[in-house]
């Protein structure tokens, strides 16, 4: 079973320190964690401690994935995108079962996560993901500047 230590790893080096930038949604950030979705949290002052809970009491629903690297892919999509829609479509391309792609995590979801064969899902999820920062950007080109770190988080 996936390991949240493991994967808030992944997350925490993707995510970084405070930022300010006036073209992210989010508004003010640390470590990932925004003003936006958490307008109680003194965001500057937020510890990486801090974070970490915040992100295994809000975050952390994939304990059940059997495989590491795809509970860690799955978790740092989960927490950029706020749902695991792509990981369901991924699902749905690769015909991993009756999948419904809608945006929440489940039982049959969990299943046929780890049915799946994981390099085929890893990939899966990749390409997912690509083209939706792709379709982000065309929709709003203040989000270019966000482009090379989001699609770079994608692929690795």
């Amino acid at each position: 079973m996936a390991d949240f230590m493991t994967a808030i790893a992944v997350v925490l080096a993707n995510e970084g320190g405070y930022s300010n930038d006036p073209n992210d949604p989010g508004g003010e950030t640390n470590f990932g964690i925004s003003k936006r979705s958490f307008p109680d949290v003194d965001i500057k002052n937020l510890t990486r401690d801090g974070a970490i809970a915040i992100y295994e009491k809000n975050f952390w629903r994939f304990g059940g994935v059997e495989n590491q690297d795809v509970a860690d892919k799955i978790f740092d999509l989960y927490v950029n995108h706020g749902n695991v829609r792509l990981v369901q479509a991924a699902l749905a391309k690769l015909e991993a079962g009756p999948i419904v792609v809608d945006g929440q995590w489940g039982p049959q979801t969990e299943a046929a996560v780890n049915a799946a064969d994981s390099v085929k899902l890893l990939a899966g999820i990749r390409l997912e993901w690509c083209v939706a920062i792709c379709q982000r950007v065309v929709a709003d080109n203040t989000q270019m500047t966000f482009c090379r770190g989001w699609l770079a988080r994608a692929i690795q």
